[in-house]
């Protein structure tokens, strides 16, 4: 059964940790290379879809029809064992769990209004869900405005989760360096929506609110 995505999309378990910037990027790109071929075969469900649940998938009437695939984002997540542990001398990147789910924007009429979700399993990759308009919308505008800026491919950027925390950031290999963007202003005022910020400081930042958080690990 497939489900539909309403403001939020779903998060890998799969712990597979990623570090380093060729690494990163080199799973990045083959997971959007490999995913491709599901994610085609979630359109045309999704357009199957949308004949009867058009609104709650985030088109209008008929848009689904012409609807196409956007450049997609593979999906990292942070567990919060790690953040709990995190040092001043931790390499950020080898935070980063997962590589195994891609979120594909679909777009139609030139605008993003929905959004595929992949999964790798053990017989390759598949669709699992399907929607989450405002959430894929988010995410492309604020990609969009950073890849200009860094002068960057939106290839090279990727979501980075951390679940426990309901957060999500864009994040980038960048000098070295793993760079994050909110997609939201930080309710206790330590960073603003698109305002691009070393990994480093945002898991220091969040080392105090991972050890006080009941939640799972991760």
């Amino acid at each position: 059964m497939y489900r539909l995505l309403a403001s939020v999309a779903l998060v890998a378990v799969t712990v597979r940790p990623v570090s380093g910037q060729e690494q990163g990027r080199d799973t990045t790109l083959a997971a959007a290379r490999e995913s491709r071929a599901a994610a085609s075969a979630g359109l045309d469900t999704l357009r199957a879809l949308a004949r009867e649940h058009s609104a709650a998938l985030g088109f209008g009437a008929g848009e689904a029809a012409g609807a196409v695939l956007g450049e997609p984002l593979v999906e990292f997540y942070v567990r919060l064992d790690s953040l709990r542990a995190f040092t001043s001398t931790t390499n950020p990147a080898s935070l980063l769990s997962g590589g195994d789910k891609v979120m594909y924007p679909v777009m139609a009429g030139g605008k993003t209004r929905s959004s595929i979700e992949v999964d790798h399993a053990r017989d390759g990759w598949r669709p699992v869900a399907y929607g989450g308009q405002g959430l894929a919308r988010n995410i492309v505008e604020q990609r969009e405005r950073v890849a200009a800026a860094d002068k960057k491919a939106l290839a090279d950027y990727f979501l980075v989760r951390v679940p426990s925390l309901g957060l999500v950031f864009i994040g980038v290999h960048s000098g070295g360096s793993l760079n994050l963007t909110p997609l939201l202003d930080d309710p206790a005022g330590r960073w603003k929506a698109g305002a691009t910020m070393p990994a480093a400081t945002v898991f220091g930042a969040l080392v105090a609110d991972a050890r006080a958080s009941k939640g799972l690990p991760i």
